[in-house]
């Protein structure tokens, strides 16, 4: 079928320590650019809705520095406004306090109407000399500071959180973060007013050397992101690796944010980082780990750079927001479910020499954009309609399965407060060859049916999955070639004449318990054939597991328990219509 375009754009922005880096000349702002205006989207009310109602949404998040921030000039380089819609989380690197009137108005426009969190940066080298006593840090100035800043200030400005640059490089070593306990102090101070433990849903947030012992060793618990400085990465080795590192200090996978240097990168996004054999830029590859992996997000030091992008204003973060969202379509007002299998695959079914085929088992999942209101059991269903649109759309001729191929195990159950489908009740997709013929190709369309459940609607983007099937051809083997059997079952012998190469009621050999089986089979002819499949079965001939052992080129020699199938099969792996079967039981 085909996709629609994702129009939220997202941003990310970097990972800089507030004053880590050194200075370089910002870009030449380029004032003919205006996303907003260029844009084909059309935004109004509706449009800004489904954004704010996105962000409410579990996804990997975008997050920027944002510096040189005035809130006016012909340029929209020194506004939040022009960073891309879906930005998630921007920290002001410039003047946070004193704004001007332009500043505020921008800044509730992104908060307000874009659903942006705005969060301020402030350095952990020191505090202010007016928290001081005599020049010296006390428990009463912690104190103070720490409701100035994370209560008062945020009240008066109407921030989002507080993101506090913890770097221990020489040049930014003081008393506030080179002693432990003075910086622990102020951090659980603060967690009164932002952070998880605050019940505020302001954001506490923990930038530059995360793992450093200089840290809590609670410092995970009290924050809600670690902004990891991950600058010039080369590949997800590094990123791992700085995982594992920062884990130390309690912060786990899902709360890191990685970031790329974007004062010095920005027209390149990022370092070469090594991706599949390939080369990519280093925010690109941060994306694709926040994907495929653990992290919680990415983004950039000064982000606003890249609003000179010749191409697109915000190109690369653009890029890697849409790598690491696939954005969800649908009606953002509601719960957003996904087939979590939703996609592509080939399946071959394989028969047996009695004709049958080995069914194959896909597992299947569901999950949900928010945590379940209430229980709710969905159905999965079978959905021949679309199969015509996507031959259209793929230039193919496949035939709609015959539903009785498929069957599934069980609907998806939520539970009442979880985002994903049941566990304890495994959901499977079983494929069977029932009513298919060799040499033809099948599609079978699956999808979940939440027409009944109110406040739930599909995602779109993720709610079919596609299944492409065929049944194998099955070639006869010479029937000439094959001179007899022997079959050795518990130390008795069973041995059978084969005339016509059929699998008949006279091919089969029963013993009054569970065998051991040796067989031997004598070739009149044996280069014709190159082993055999041997393995355990039901009345259905499945669960085929194939073993292949060759002795002296004359005889074929396999041992097996329990019940099994044994086929012949020759050079280029086909099975040959020819086989003895075993069960426990006292007479054929």
């Amino acid at each position: 079928m085909k996709r629609e375009l994702i129009h939220i754009l997202t941003v990310m922005a970097g990972a800089a320590l507030l004053f880590a880096c050194e200075k370089m000349t910002t870009p030449e702002p380029v004032r003919i650019q205006y996303p907003d205006k260029q844009s084909p989207i059309l935004r109004d009310d509706a449009y800004y809705a489904r954004l704010r109602a996105y962000k409410q949404t579990d996804h990997k998040l975008a997050f920027g520095w944002y510096g040189s921030w005035t809130g006016i000039g012909a340029s929209e380089q020194s506004r939040l406004r022009s960073a891309p819609d879906s930005m998630d989380i921007i920290s002001i690197w410039s003047q946070w306090h004193s704004l001007s009137p332009e500043q505020l108005e921008d800044k509730a426009y992104v908060q307000q109407i874009k659903g942006t969190r705005v969060v301020f940066c402030i350095s952990a080298k020191d505090m202010p000399e007016e928290f001081k006593v005599n020049g010296q840090i006390t428990e009463e100035g912690i104190v103070a500071y720490a409701k100035a800043w994370g209560k008062d200030s945020m009240d008066k400005y109407q921030y989002d959180g507080m993101d506090i640059d913890f770097e221990t490089a020489v040049d930014h070593q003081g008393p506030m973060n080179k002693n432990p306990e003075n910086f622990k102090r102020f951090a659980e101070e603060l967690s009164k007013y932002i952070g998880p433990k605050s019940g505020t849903g302001r954001l506490f947030l923990i930038d530059g050397n995360i793992d450093s012992d200089w840290l809590p060793a609670n410092i995970g618990e009290l924050c809600d992101y670690a902004v990891s400085q991950a600058y010039n990465c080369s590949g997800a080795g590094n990123l791992r690796s700085r995982t594992q590192s920062a884990a130390g200090r309690g912060w786990r996978p899902e709360q890191i944010i990685f970031t790329e240097n974007f004062e010095s990168l920005w027209q390149t996004g990022g370092a070469s980082y090594g991706y599949n054999g390939t080369s990519i830029p280093s925010l690109l590859g941060m994306a694709y780990f926040a994907l495929e992996e653990t992290s919680a997000g990415f983004g950039s030091y000064h982000m606003e750079y890249e609003y000179g992008n010749a191409s697109m204003p915000y190109k690369y973060i653009r890029e890697a927001i849409q790598i690491a969202n696939p954005a969800p379509q649908g009606d953002y007002t509601k719960n957003l479910l996904t087939l979590d299998q939703a996609g592509e695959r080939t399946v071959e079914l394989t028969p047996s020499p009695s004709g049958a085929t080995e069914a194959v088992a896909i597992p299947l999942s569901g999950s949900l954009s928010a945590v379940a209101a209430g229980e709710m059991t969905l159905p999965l269903i079978l959905d021949s309609s679309l199969v015509g649109p996507y031959n259209e759309y793929n230039y193919t001729e496949y035939e709609a399965i015959d539903p009785a191929s498929v069957t599934f195990t069980a609907p998806f159950h939520f539970a009442a407060g979880e985002r994903h489908s049941s566990a304890e009740t495994p959901v499977q997709m079983i494929i069977t060859g029932k009513g298919l013929e060799a040499g033809k190709e099948y599609l079978a369309a699956v999808r979940i049916d939440c027409s009944g459940v109110e406040g739930v609607a599909p995602n779109t983007a993720r709610e079919v999955f596609y299944v492409r099937v065929s049944l194998k051809s099955r070639q006869m083997a010479n029937t000439v070639t094959i001179s007899g059997w022997t079959f050795t079952a518990n130390d008795k012998d069973y041995t059978t004449a084969m005339s016509d190469g059929q699998l008949t009621g006279g091919w089969a050999a029963f013993t009054e318990e569970t065998p051991e089986i040796k067989v031997e089979i004598d070739l009149a002819a044996p280069h014709t054939i190159v082993g055999w499949r041997m393995g355990s079965i039901d009345s259905s001939f499945k669960h085929l597991r194939d073993i292949e052992v060759g002795l002296d080129g004359q005889k074929w020699v396999a041992q097996a328990s329990g019940t099994v199938e044994l086929a012949l099969t020759d050079g280029t792996g086909a099975i040959c219509n020819c086989a003895v079967r075993w069960s426990a039981a006292t007479s054929a």
